[in-house]
């Protein structure tokens, strides 16, 4: 696999459903980077109901966030990382960002495994919008999961 999504114009990796086909995607040892548009050039994305494994991925200098799962997305992720994504001060370039956004049932799960995020302009975990995060062994030099009132993110175990 190993690829590369840099430099495009808004998002690197991104992932739709199209006339009602939900796409399943892999992403092993990929890079997303410097994806330039503010709070939405993500390294890698899903939306819909997209399902998707990220394995040993880094998404790094992107515009919005590294990754961000939207909709009724659910992906597994483990070992990754996401570091130094978004221009200081805007609050949506995250590192990891799960967000039921506006959609109808909105189910989106995004699961951590190892992974690891630090000095994004926004927070390095997200769980916003009716999204839901589960996490195990993840770090972030802050230390902190950020959750709205109507999402949330909690470890799991197995």
């Amino acid at each position: 696999m190993a690829c590369r999504a840099s430099r495009n114009f808004n998002d690197g990796f991104n992932y739709h459903a199209l006339s009602g086909i939900d796409p399943h995607f892999v992403e092993i040892d990929c890079i997303g980077s410097e994806n330039f548009a503010i709070g939405t050039g993500n390294g890698s994305t899903s939306h819909e109901a997209v399902k998707g494994i990220r394995i040993n991925c880094h998404y790094y200098g992107n515009y919005g966030p590294g990754v961000a799962d939207v909709n009724d997305a659910q992906t597994f992720n483990v070992g990754c990382t996401s570091r130094f994504n978004g221009p200081t001060g805007n609050a949506n370039a995250g590192g990891f960002q799960v967000s039921g956004q506006d959609k109808p049932g909105a189910g989106a799960r995004m699961w951590l495994d190892g992974c690891v995020a630090d000095a994004n302009a926004g927070g390095d975990f997200m769980s916003t919008l009716t999204g839901r995060m589960l996490y195990r062994d993840i770090w972030s030099g802050r230390d902190v999961v950020s959750v709205d009132g109507t999402s949330s993110a909690v470890p799991f175990t197995s």
